[in-house]
């Protein structure tokens, strides 16, 4: 039975954001995410079928251990702007071995290099290709690289020889398949089929700085369709018009009924901690991080407002303490919390931190909040903005739109 769901995360696809989503509604240790394909191999085949939530750079080759437990989620991109998005990244990573390359020629000759033709040419279609990790291992050891030796782009050529249509076949078995442009209604899919709260928008991750520029005039695009044949026959024909042809338009209020109903039904709570190593249904919200004491944290943003949904024992009332902290007090300070549209009163409690920006927060819910709604729960923190690191220091490498930084949250008997 397939319990399972495998995010086969191909580069450059809006994958780093949607990969942090789907493992929101997981259990931290449920879910497993792998950036390389050593790591993948080192696991035993037996521990990844027991991971019900697995996220990989590794294509359809990981298939093989997981045909039988898991369904497959992937998301492509337009080849074009996922082309010049990789070149991009390729500036950033010092690390990358076409880097030197892409600094030291413009735009135009790094897309005429032989090497950079070879290791660029159809990324989409050869993540989908892949027949099993050796296969894996085999040909992303040489994506990226500069190759010089015969045997090893022979490798390559003669993968390349049938790899459309192997992909053609995979991308036939993918249960939930979405491109860059219609994430949104992908996202909306998973959550009527799997039951998870719907989130109005997704945070950006891992997006490429803006001071890594290409200069893309009509004779790069042309260089870029040239090694990229099979991506824009696959993305076309059987990605961006099969999602068309495929996807049953949902609105958004109608699979956020569906979760209530779902909530609704779901024992109430009372007295127990909530900690970022729980599923979360909710909005607003960065994926898990780990702190040096070892708790798992979240931060809130992009935006300034972040919820939280959960289901509470109706017929008393709830005392909620919860600790954040963030990079400026004049954040902390604007704190708001509303409880199903209904603002509360707040107490803190200031802990010693630089600047003054950690705090614990307590607040209450009074039982006539949750009795019209059946226990349902939506716990808003409300901002007056976010803030973005690097713009406070040139060397903080972080570029999100940061809120607070929240530990736990403590519910409670009033």
């Amino acid at each position: 039975m397939k319990n399972g769901i495998y995010f086969l995360h191909i580069p450059k696809c809006a994958g780093t954001t949607f990969r942090a989503w789907i493992e929101n509604n997981y259990y931290k240790d449920d879910a497993i995410g792998f950036w390389d394909d050593i790591s993948v191999i080192k696991t035993p085949p037996s521990v990844l079928k027991s991971k019900h939530c697995i996220s990989s750079h590794s294509g359809w080759g990981l298939m093989e251990h997981l045909a039988d437990t898991h369904r497959v989620v992937t998301v492509l991109r337009d080849p074009i702007e996922r082309t010049i998005s990789s070149y991009r990244f390729i500036q950033q990573i010092t690390g990358h071995a076409l880097n030197k390359l892409a600094h030291s020629v413009d735009t135009l000759e790094f897309f005429q290099h032989p090497t950079v033709r070879r290791c660029m040419a159809n990324g989409q279609t050869r993540q989908l290709a892949f027949s099993s990790m050796k296969n894996t291992i085999e040909i992303q050891s040489l994506t990226g690289t500069l190759m010089q030796h015969d045997h090893e782009k022979k490798l390559i050529d003669d993968f390349d020889k049938n790899m459309l249509q192997t992909a053609i076949g995979s991308i036939s078995k993918v249960d939930f398949l979405g491109t860059s442009e219609n994430i949104n209604q992908l996202v909306l899919s998973m959550c009527d089929f799997y039951g998870w709260y719907p989130p109005n928008n997704l945070p950006k991750l891992n997006v490429t700085h803006a001071e890594f520029t290409a200069n893309v005039t009509s004779e790069v695009i042309e260089e870029i369709k040239s090694i990229n044949e099979k991506d824009i026959i696959l993305y076309e024909k059987f990605a961006r018009d099969g999602v068309s042809g495929k996807t049953t338009p949902l609105q958004r209020n109608e699979v956020i009924r569906k979760f209530e109903v779902a909530m609704q039904s779901a024992t109430p709570r009372s007295d127990f901690r909530f900690d970022f190593e729980s599923p979360l249904s909710g909005e607003g919200w960065y994926g898990r991080e780990q702190e040096h004491g070892g708790w798992i944290v979240r931060w809130t943003g992009p935006e300034a407002s972040s919820s939280l949904y959960l289901r509470l024992d109706p017929s008393i009332n709830h005392a909620i303490t919860l600790m954040a902290s963030s990079y400026l007090h004049e954040i902390m300070d604007g704190i708001e919390i509303f409880a199903n549209d209904r603002k509360l009163n707040m107490s803190f409690i200031q802990l010693e931190s630089p600047a003054g920006c950690k705090r614990v927060i307590k607040t209450a819910i009074d039982s006539t909040v949750l009795s019209t709604r059946d226990g349902l729960l939506e716990f808003r923190i409300q901002l007056p903005y976010t803030m973005i690191p690097h713009e406070l220091s040139s060397t903080d490498p972080d570029r999100r739109a940061l809120g607070i930084y929240v530990h736990w949250l403590d519910f409670t008997r009033a």
